[in-house]
């Protein structure tokens, strides 16, 4: 068939308009679900139900095993030739209880002022369901669209993905990709539809330090043996310089210079420079009144971001073993990304960009990297592919907080882009034949 501009996509939006309660009810039953990958509840049954919506949406879906939670992936082969676009998302989610402050109980979500508000609604069950739905209603209006399509749904994105490099080099033995387009993040604060070059990189360890066998009483032993926060303070102090810059040898060795995009209206922000940060520090006396002892262990969560250029895997190795030359101090890589960025010349940004923004009814921001981490990198040479990141949720959305919601707006949105995105690539295709 010839694909032929806008027009092709104005009845796929009038069709997605028309099925919005419906997909809503199964934004709701998806989010009920839970899908905790750091504790493993309710894993297999969700990616089981993401599975069965993958053949409701006309895709040929099935759930991958892994060494640790499965993937869950779609297929919709097109014909010889055609473009191999991916979509990615994750349908794991961070712990949640009511207890934490939620409005409304995490798993039993609720549609209220414009919003669904649950666990998982905008990261990232409503967000891989509106490329579902999306494309679903896409393929309904035009079953003969040249393009091949996959939808792979990752279950352990919020534990670093260490099982989706091996989902990915399977799926790419057998299809491949030509662009990779992962949906998950927020949208610009102004809410317009937003386009994302890339992300930082992260390594995560875990860090203890050990005085004596046992606790001991702060007056005879004070000053006599090992304090373990002593210890542990001085190694963690000694991360960072004076003026606040990190103080681990060649811990910046190879971060590329800043390049926002011309069309980031933050221009430069501290998310395109490395960073070191304490996610949690612990140990001695915590409760309330006074207890005087000299503790004999205590313990810390160090996190660094990286930028293009550096390795993760090199940036843990050197900051464990700067802090392991403090005496008792002890240090583990518990996780590791790097950090990815596409090109800022290379031209599926722009047609992206231009597809979201018909899908979205404004002019498109393109973002230069997010702060946080995702599996990016990990999908760019997986598929050896370029990738980008597409979010479908908004920057209020309180993602891994309570009331995480998502605003029934930009599901609606997200649907359109995911259609629009699928419709470009293919008309691209027709056009480089031609």
């Amino acid at each position: 068939m010839t694909v032929t501009g806008p027009a092709l996509l104005d009845d796929v939006f009038a069709r997605l308009d028309d099925d919005l309660d419906a997909a809503l009810a199964v934004l709701a039953e998806h989010v009920a679900q839970p899908s905790v990958s750091s504790t493993g509840e309710g894993v297999r049954a969700a990616a089981e139900q993401l599975r069965a919506r993958m053949e409701a949406c006309g895709f040929a879906g099935r759930v991958v095993e892994t060494a640790g939670h499965p993937a869950v992936v779609g297929r919709r082969p097109g014909p010889p030739g055609a473009p191999r676009l991916v979509f990615y998302g994750h349908y794991d989610v961070q712990p949640a209880a009511a207890a934490d402050g939620w409005s409304s109980a995490p798993f039993a979500p609720e549609q209220r002022d414009g919003r669904v508000y649950g666990r998982g609604s905008a990261d990232n069950k409503g967000q891989h369901l509106a490329v579902l739905h999306g494309l679903h209603a896409l393929l309904a209006a035009h079953p003969g669209l040249p393009i091949d399509l996959t939808v792979i749904v990752d279950g352990e994105e919020e534990i670093t993905s260490p099982s989706l490099g091996p989902v990915l080099a399977a799926h790419r033995s057998a299809v491949g990709a030509d662009l990779v387009v992962a949906t998950d993040g927020a949208l610009h604060p102004s809410g317009a539809p937003t386009v994302v070059r890339g992300c930082r990189g992260l390594v995560y360890l875990d860090v203890s330090a050990v005085g004596a066998d046992r606790d001991l009483h702060g007056g005879t032993y004070g000053g006599a043996v090992d304090n373990a926060l002593t210890l542990l303070v001085g190694a963690l102090a000694s991360l960072h310089a004076a003026d606040g810059t990190v103080a681990v040898a060649g811990f910046a060795d190879g971060a590329l210079a800043p390049d926002p995009d011309p069309r980031d209206p933050d221009g430069r922000r501290p998310v395109l420079v490395p960073h070191v940060g304490l996610a949690g520090i612990g140990g001695g006396h915590q409760g309330p009144g006074m207890k005087t002892v000299v503790p004999h262990r205590a313990h810390a969560k160090v996190e660094c971001r990286l930028v293009p250029g550096q390795s993760a895997v090199r940036v843990g190795a050197l900051v464990a073993a700067h802090l392991e030359r403090f005496r008792g101090v002890s240090a583990r890589v518990i996780g590791v990304t790097e950090p990815y960025r596409c090109a800022p010349g290379d031209p599926v940004l722009d047609e992206v960009a231009a597809a979201i923004g018909s899908a979205g009814g404004a002019e498109p921001v393109v973002v230069t990297s997010l702060g946080g981490t995702l599996p990016l990198a990990v999908l760019a040479e997986g598929l050896d592919a370029p990738v980008l990141l597409v979010p479908l949720a908004g920057a209020d959305q309180n993602n891994h907080g309570v009331d995480e919601n998502l605003r029934v707006d930009d599901f609606r949105y997200g649907m359109r882009a995911a259609a629009a995105i699928a419709a470009a690539v293919a008309r691209r295709s027709e056009e480089e034949q031609r």
